[in-house]
């Protein structure tokens, strides 16, 4: 929670100066750092950034939420927010794996997804994204 709202403020901070791909990019790959007990070492180190993980966290969900916003049409942001929200929530279902393969699985799986797609989104959305 600290961390979310660090996030957002951090992001309204840089939102105008810093283009939003880089800073999605960089804030999928720190999340992907800060939350995946593979890649911190220690248990009390692991506790503190998990808790902090929120600031990247947060900027992610507030860019891909502005870039979706900036650069859709009126006439198909009703569909474009549609998708976004079921694909948001069929992520959220995965959880239920939680059970079967661990908890430390899944987070390392989830920060293994995060790295792939910081890169990615710098790559594609630099060139792609233009507000309307």
């Amino acid at each position: 929670m600290i961390g979310g709202l660090l996030g957002g403020l951090l992001v309204g901070r840089l939102g105008s100066r810093v283009r939003a791909s880089l800073l999605l990019g960089v804030g999928a790959i720190g999340f992907a750092i800060w939350d995946s007990p593979a890649l911190v070492p220690g248990l009390a180190l692991s506790a503190v950034l998990f808790v902090a993980v929120g600031l990247p966290g947060a900027a992610c969900d507030t860019l891909i939420v502005t870039m979706l916003q900036t650069s859709t049409g009126d006439p198909y942001g009703g569909r474009v927010f549609g998708a976004f929200t079921a694909t948001h929530s069929i992520r959220q279902l995965v959880g239920i794996l939680d059970d079967r393969v661990g908890v430390l699985t899944m987070l390392n799986a989830q920060a293994g997804i995060y790295v792939l797609a910081g890169p990615l989104a710098f790559a594609l959305l630099s060139r792609a994204w233009r507000p309307r």
